[in-house]
């Protein structure tokens, strides 16, 4: 699917417009999300929000509600750090297969920010594993319920008690992702009836 020319935003420009009336919390994310989570710009093939429910390797259906976003990398891409945090989990999850969260916390040791990077192949840090922006965190991989290998993230930031899902784009530094901010194809756009 493609984007007309004129619906195309930059992550840049998306990111600007989303903080426009807060630029406390923009100056805050700009100092705390200091690196892409691949050492180069990766394309995002699966956007956050709603979608056509994908058909994995083993037939299993994926969630129509899509927490985070997908990248388009081979297995074996190093993952890095987005900021400075703690490994708060370096296990295999379920339908996410080898997953790594990093917790960033303020100074009342209250997490206000987490990441987290599913389907790796393999870990580099540990769980309680101090880590720095940069820092290689992992490999990506295709494990857990996945249709192929890519990387999928979350970004999780605090909301009164509870850590809310946020449109990772909204977050990483500008330049992280080829691509501009696009939708994901319904399943009729796809030829494939919704689950």
């Amino acid at each position: 699917y493609s984007i007309p020319p004129d619906q195309v935003e930059t992550d840049a420009q998306r990111r600007a417009r989303a903080f426009a009336q807060d630029p406390e919390r923009a100056a805050e994310i700009q100092n705390v999300f200091v690196y892409g989570p691949t050492d180069t710009p990766a394309l995002v093939n699966s956007e956050f929000g709603p979608r056509c429910p994908p058909v994995t390797q083993g037939g299993r259906r994926g969630s129509a509600d899509h927490p985070g976003i997908d990248l388009e990398i081979p297995t074996g891409t190093a993952l890095r750090a987005p900021f400075r945090g703690v490994v708060s989990t370096a296990a295999i999850r379920g339908n996410y297969g080898n997953t790594i969260t990093i917790d960033y916390k303020d100074a009342s040791d209250v997490v206000q920010y987490r990441v987290l990077y599913a389907h790796l192949d393999a870990f580099a840090v540990e769980l309680g594993d101090e880590v720095a922006p940069g820092d290689h965190l992992g490999n990506s991989g295709a494990t857990g319920n996945v249709s192929g290998p890519h990387l999928h993230i979350e970004v999780r930031v605090r909301s009164g008690t509870s850590l809310q899902p946020q449109n990772p784009r909204d977050y990483f530094p500008a330049g992280s992702f080829t691509n501009p901010q696009g939708t994901n194809p319904t399943c009729e756009e796809l030829g494939r009836t919704p689950s």
